[in-house]
C-alpha cells in the first residue's frame, strides 16, 4: 500500500499582506474570466462573471479564507502580490481549487 502526503497551507506558509493592506474575511475580489488561467476560458466564464465582487470568507478557522464561484465550488485564497503596470499598482490573490488556480484582482482589502 502506497501512501501518498497531503501538504495543506498554514497561514504561517502564506502570504496574505502587501504593502496596501491584508486579505481578511469581507475583501472584495473580482476576477476577469478572460484572463483566467490554469482552467479552460469556457469554465472560466461559466465559474466567474466579469465585474462580478466576491467577497472572501472565513471559514471554521481563521486561517481559512475562501471564495465561491458560480458552480458553488470553494477557492482557498492562498497568497497575495502586486503587479504594476505603467504608473498603476494592483493587487493580486491567488485563489486555489483542487489543481487549478486563478489570480483575482483584489477591489478591497
Amino acid at each position: 500500500m502506497q501512501l501518498h502526503g497531503v501538504r495543506v497551507a498554514q497561514r504561517l506558509d502564506r502570504n496574505l499582506t502587501n504593502s496596501k493592506g491584508t486579505v481578511k474575511e469581507g475583501s472584495a475580489l473580482s476576477i476577469d474570466p478572460d484572463e483566467v488561467t490554469g482552467i479552460p476560458k469556457a469554465e472560466a466564464q461559466q465559474r466567474f462573471i466579469l465585474n462580478k465582487i466576491y467577497r472572501v470568507q472565513e471559514g471554521t478557522t481563521a486561517d481559512d479564507l475562501f471564495i465561491v464561484d458560480e458552480k458553488a465550488t470553494k477557492w482557498a485564497v492562498e497568497d497575495v502580490s502586486e503587479a504594476t503596470e505603467g504608473a498603476t499598482t494592483n493587487s493580486f490573490a491567488l485563489i486555489v481549487s483542487g489543481n487549478r488556480s486563478v489570480r483575482a484582482l483584489i477591489q478591497q482589502f
